[in-house]
C-alpha cells in the first residue's frame, strides 16, 4: 500500500502543505516526469484533490476518467490545449529554486523580490514565515523541468554542445538524473580541486560547479586525452567568478540550447 504522508481531511493545513505536495511527488516519482503513457482516474479519493489532480493531468496532456456517479460508465476528460507561460520560469528562474528549497524568514526574503512574489503569488505557499511552492506551484514547476534543463555555462562549452549532439544528450542526462550525476562525479587534481562528472565507458566529460541548487559548467570534453590533462592545470580555475557564466536552458527532446538572460 502506497501512504501519502499528510494527505488527510482533518487538518487543512496539513493536507495543503504536506499532502498534496507529496501527492504531486509521488506521482512524478511514478512517472519519471514522462506523461505520454500516464492516466489520471479522478473517481476515488479525497474531493479535493480533484481539482489539482485535473490541473496537473491538463498541464501534462493525460487524459482523465472519472466513473460517472453509481455507475459503472466512464466519464473520459481529453487533455485541452493548454500552454504554460514559461516566461515566468525563466525570468525567475533563481527565485523558483530558492522557494523550492524552502526560505525561512520569508518575510524579509520577499522584500528585496517585491516584483516576482507579487505575479508568482499562486505559486508560493507561507506557513510560519517559511515558504515553499504551492501545490499549483509544484505541478507547474515540475512541468517546466520535465521539459527543459536550466545551467550557466560558459561560450565554449556552449559552443560544443551546439555542435555536438551526442554532447548535448550527455548534458541533459547530468542535470537530469541526481543520483547518476552524484555517482559519476570524481574530485580531481593536483593542486586545484575540480568536480568531474564522468560519463562512463566513453570520452565525455562534464566539469562544473554546484551552487545554491544550481549548475556551473566550465569545461566539457568529448576527448578523453583533453580532459586528462585539464584538471592538473594550475591556471584552471575552479572558482565561479573567475568565469563568464552566462544562463541557458536546453530542451529534453530537441536538444535547442536558448540563452535566457
Amino acid at each position: 500500500m502506497d501512504v501519502i504522508k499528510g494527505l488527510q481531511i482533518k487538518d487543512k493545513e496539513v493536507f495543503v502543505n504536506q499532502g498534496l505536495t507529496n501527492l504531486i511527488r509521488r506521482i512524478e516519482n511514478i512517472s519519471g516526469g514522462c506523461y505520454e503513457n500516464v492516466a489520471f482516474n479522478i473517481s476515488g479519493g479525497y474531493k479535493a484533490t480533484i481539482p489539482y489532480m485535473t490541473l496537473m493531468a491538463q498541464i501534462n496532456g493525460c487524459y482523465m476518467y472519472y466513473i460517472f456517479e453509481d455507475t459503472e460508465e466512464l466519464i473520459v476528460i481529453p487533455p485541452g490545449p493548454i500552454t504554460t507561460d514559461d516566461e515566468l520560469f525563466e525570468k525567475y528562474y533563481k527565485e523558483f529554486v530558492e522557494i523550492e528549497g524552502h526560505v525561512d524568514n520569508y518575510a524579509k526574503w520577499k522584500e528585496s523580490r517585491y516584483e516576482f512574489v507579487s505575479k508568482a503569488m499562486s505559486c508560493i505557499e507561507v506557513c510560519n514565515n517559511i515558504a515553499g511552492l504551492s501545490p499549483f506551484g509544484e505541478i507547474l514547476w515540475k512541468n517546466y523541468k520535465n521539459r527543459y534543463s536550466v545551467f550557466f555555462a560558459t561560450d565554449e562549452v556552449i559552443g560544443k554542445i551546439k555542435n555536438n549532439y551526442t554532447l548535448a544528450k550527455k548534458v541533459v542526462k547530468f542535470l537530469s538524473e541526481d543520483n547518476i550525476r552524484e555517482g559519476k562525479t570524481e574530485i580531481k587534481g593536483s593542486k586545484i580541486k575540480h568536480k568531474l562528472y564522468d560519463d562512463g565507458n566513453n570520452d565525455y566529460r562534464i566539469v562544473y560547479v554546484q551552487k545554491d541548487n544550481q549548475f556551473y559548467i566550465y569545461a566539457i570534453f568529448d576527448y578523453e586525452p583533453d580532459e586528462i590533462k585539464f584538471p592538473n592545470n594550475p591556471k584552471q580555475s575552479n572558482n565561479v567568478e573567475d568565469y563568464n557564466f552566462r544562463l541557458y536552458r536546453i530542451n529534453k527532446r530537441s536538444l535547442e540550447v536558448e540563452l535566457l538572460e
